[in-house]
């Protein structure tokens, strides 16, 4: 019999009685119960849809232990093995024994995962992918470094022409489901942060990373990327090379990992395991079947004996050739899946480099732009020079007919009438900065969005990390506009948590107002002018829990019925609060 997998879940919440429809709807006739006090042993025995000659043998064991008079735990233990149907008639040899590339996933597991409420080695079991919040990035990263020694985490990247994920989450979810949790981002924006903290074991564009240890003290883990996350190459000694869909592979890469874990000694007394611990148990227990059926034949004529004799001798000597053999193979097979994620490494650090590269060509070109619009600026500065030199007379006389003192009170004046606090703004690339990020959203939605200076300048004063969060805030505000006009137009009350929230493609926390303490402290710091007239603007938009520049932001507006646009006064580092 070839071990397939093994698997130990426990739950506080079911009964073994919860689980005996879910098997029974897998299996139908075919199954068979077993009660022994506290334990169920339920027992199925299936051809392979592939091949008729291998039976899949499923035995899933249910105990309950109390704990008091209302509640207890129950422990589930699946095992599956695969069997030819020969082989209980032959005496063991492997090549009776169907490869293990042969096990097949059964659903039965993930309906048991779907009820909700199992947990493996003290880990809650998910039947779909997690979606992980921009917010929630260090958190998350902690957990997956503290479980991954318990249960193998999956990291699905992005694809390489979008947002979307490389392969669908929940398909991966499903096809692993109680072997594996399953994660994805929940937009290109968290997962910049997600690879920014996993470092060295990141999911770059286009991959899908496996982490079986914690990735804090093991740096390699398995990465699935270009060919291989296609279909996946897998030698196999003499008999060639398999092809198989990524998801196979890891399913059968842990199933097999499941093997290695140490089941508790409360099994060993009340229960006789399908699958054995190694092939030396198992062999140890096909000899002693054999010795029994020796010692029954021991009527039998002296030269039967010398036969059997004669033959056990042979059939020993090609077991042992054998069983190295397989040793030999499974070695040979353990340094090649390491060569392969390996050579996906180098891969995947080939493919960032030549990115990196990219872009910093992309970066010596805008460079160059910048000089060369330095240089025509100096030029027109000089140019210019001269025209104020001659107007400086002029502008004395008109200060004094205007009542200044001098020509700079004039000026001033001026300034503050046409334009109020406008300053020089200069246009940066698109996402490489908040003020790149918030120029592009002037030019191309004014008619959405009034930026007011003050908000350019706190933009351009930012250190934040992750300029493409702040375009998909401006995204939610804009998926929110229709409604936000409408309510405005009617003179309803606008809560700006709901409306924005709701029409985000990931999740923001927005705020309608400040706090009255940090308002009677701090009012004035929400003041900011737009268009020549001033606003108080307490809704924000939250970025960031971390209060570190280069990891918080946040965006100050408000939505003005006249001009029907949302204002926009400050887009930068977290204002000053009472709690400060």
């Amino acid at each position: 019999m070839q071990p397939g997998l093994r698997l130990l879940f426990e739950s506080r919440k079911w009964s073994p009685n919860s689980i005996a429809p879910i098997l029974k709807n897998w299996a139908g006739n075919r199954l068979e119960i077993e009660r022994k006090e506290n334990l169920w042993i339920f027992t199925v025995d299936s051809n392979h849809p592939e091949d008729s000659n291998i039976k899949q043998v499923t035995k899933v064991q249910v105990r309950y232990s109390p704990i008091d008079e209302s509640t207890g735990i129950t422990t589930l233990l699946v095992e599956i093995a695969l069997l030819n149907d020969a082989e209980e008639e032959t005496s063991l040899s492997l090549s009776n024994v169907p490869p293990f590339q042969r096990l097949l996933p059964q659903k039965f597991i993930l309906d048991i995962v779907s009820m909700g409420g199992w947990t493996r080695n003290g880990i809650d079991l998910l039947s779909t992918s997690n979606s992980v919040e921009f917010d929630d990035v260090e958190e998350w990263w902690e957990d997956i470094c503290n479980e991954a020694d318990l249960l193998p985490q999956i990291i699905v990247g992005s694809s390489l022409a979008g947002n979307l994920p490389v392969s669908d989450p929940n398909s991966i979810a499903t096809i692993l489901s109680g072997f594996a949790k399953v994660h994805h981002a929940s937009s290109l924006a968290t997962m910049e942060k997600m690879n920014e903290i996993m470092g060295q074991v990141k999911a770059p564009r286009g991959s899908i990373r496996l982490i079986h240890s914690n990735p804090k003290t093991n740096k390699k883990q398995p990465i699935y990327i270009g060919e291989r996350l296609n279909q996946a190459i897998y030698k196999i000694g003499e008999d060639g090379v398999l092809h198989r869909p990524f998801q196979v592979d890891m399913f059968l890469r842990l199933a097999k990992s499941s093997l290695k874990e140490k089941i508790p000694e409360i099994w060993s007394d009340e229960s006789k395991h399908l699958i054995p611990l190694d092939i030396n148990e198992l062999i140890r227990q096909k000899k002693n079947e054999e010795i029994q059926r020796i010692r029954a034949l021991e009527s039998l004529e002296t030269q039967y004996h010398e036969l059997i004799n004669s033959y056990e001798i042979l059939d020993d000597a090609y077991n042992s050739l054998s069983i190295e053999k397989e040793a030999l193979i499974d070695e040979l097979r353990e340094w090649q899946e390491e060569a392969t994620d390996l050579t996906s490494q180098v891969d995947a650090l080939v493919e960032e480099t030549e990115i990196l590269n990219d872009q910093i060509d992309s970066y010596k070109d805008i460079q160059k732009k910048h000089k060369s619009r330095i240089k025509d600026l100096k030029a027109k500065i000089h140019e210019e020079g001269k025209i104020v030199s001659d107007l400086k007379p002029l502008l004395s006389k008109l200060a004094e007919e205007e009542g200044y003192n001098s020509a700079k009170e004039l000026f001033d004046g001026l300034e503050e009438r046409l334009f109020g606090e406008l300053e020089e703004e200069e246009e940066l690339p698109e996402f490489e900065t908040v003020e790149g990020v918030l120029i592009s959203i002037r030019d191309s939605m004014g008619d959405k969005f009034l930026i007011a200076p003050s908000a350019i300048k706190t933009a351009k004063n930012s250190t934040f990390k992750f300029p493409a969060r702040v375009q998909e805030a401006f995204d939610m505000m804009a998926n929110s506009f229709d409604e936000v006009k409408n309510k405005s137009k009617s003179g309803q009350t606008i809560d700006y948590s709901k409306i924005l929230r709701k029409n985000a493609t990931t999740v923001f926390e927005v705020a309608n107002r400040e706090s009255k303490s940090t308002m009677k402290k701090h009012r004035k710091s929400r003041k900011f002018v737009v268009d020549g007239q001033e606003y108080i603007m307490e809704p924000h938009i939250k970025i960031g829990k971390n209060m570190a520049n280069d990891r918080c932001l946040r965006i100050h507006f408000i939505f003005d019925k006249k001009k029907e646009r949302f204002l926009i006064g400050h887009c930068g580092n977290h204002l000053p609060t009472s709690q400060d």
